[in-house]
Formats: structure tokens, C-alpha cells, sequence
């Protein structure tokens, strides 16, 4: 405050790039786990840029073809995506007194156009072992196996 009037922030451009974002419904420990899940980077461009009724489909288990997916809705929104850097600098005598000196800086990437949330409860699942019959043939038809469906079809179903 310089003679008792409040400083002015700093004015920043705000960039032109737009982005969308994924609201995840759960812990992302492997990024392109997460991205295959609700079905590969292409797809959810796809989904997220329909015009009549964008949806995205989370499946946790995306390899299995039985599994019940997750209906997500695209929403707009007007957020911005910041980058914080934090860069701390450690003295370097080994005096007890000397502080690691912190420099913190952000910077706006892009504006975050839509948003893909999942809000709505997944229901229970009954997870069918890979040895059962339905599993097989569902896998079979999914994969395209014509020997495995000649197999299944001679009496196993």
C-alpha cells in the first residue's frame, strides 16, 4: 500500500488457446489409464465436440466388454488453466540461519471452454469370470476370433 491506497494487480492477457478439461471421478495414478478409460484421446475430442447431446462413457474396467460405463455430461465453463511454478533455491553454506529462498511464479495457459463431469452414480456391477461362456463368446464376437466362435458355438451356449 503506497499512501494508503490498495495496490493495483498487474494486468495479464488472457490467451486465445481454449481447452477442455476432465472433472475425474477417482485417483489418476497412470495418465494414459485414465485416457483410455473414458476411450482414447480421439474419442473424447469426438465426444466432447458433438453438438447435439455431448456425452462421455468412463469405463473403469475398459477391457472388459461387460462392464457398465459411467455417463459423464460436457458443460461449458469459463475457467482459466494456470501453470504455478515453484523454484526454491538452497543456500548453499551449511549455516544453520540461512532459509531456502522460494520464488513462486504463475502463468495463464489457455481458457478452459468445457468441462466433461460425471455426476451421476454408477450402479453395481457383477464382474462374469473370463472362463464363462458369455464372457468368451462376448470377447470372441468383441475380437473378431472366428475359431473361438465356431468353438463356442458347437454346444458350450
Amino acid at each position: 500500500m503506497a499512501n494508503g491506497q490498495p495496490e493495483m494487480a498487474v494486468r495479464r492477457p488472457i490467451p486465445k488457446q481454449t481447452v477442455f478439461a476432465v472433472d475425474y471421478p477417482g485417483y489418476v495414478a497412470n495418465t494414459d489409464n485414465a485416457i483410455q478409460s473414458i476411450g482414447g484421446s480421439k474419442k473424447l475430442a469426438r465426444d466432447v465436440n458433438r453438438e447435439d447431446r455431448p456425452l462421455v462413457e468412463l469405463r473403469y474396467r475398459y477391457k472388459d466388454p461387460v462392464s457398465h460405463s459411467i455417463k459423464g455430461q460436457v458443460v461449458p465453463t469459463e475457467n482459466l488453466l494456470i501453470k504455478v511454478t515453484r523454484r526454491i533455491k538452497k543456500p548453499k553454506s551449511g549455516a544453520p540461519g540461512d532459509e531456502p529462498q522460494v520464488k513462486t511464479t504463475t502463468k495463464v495457459i489457455a481458457v478452459i471452454d468445457k468441462t466433461a463431469r460425471f455426476r451421476k452414480l454408477s450402479d453395481f456391477q457383477y464382474i462374469v469370470p473370463k472362463d464363462d461362456p458369455l464372457s468368451r463368446i462376448s470377447t470372441a464376437l468383441r475380437d473378431i476370433d472366428i475359431d473361438c466362435i465356431k468353438e463356442l458355438g458347437s454346444g458350450d451356449v
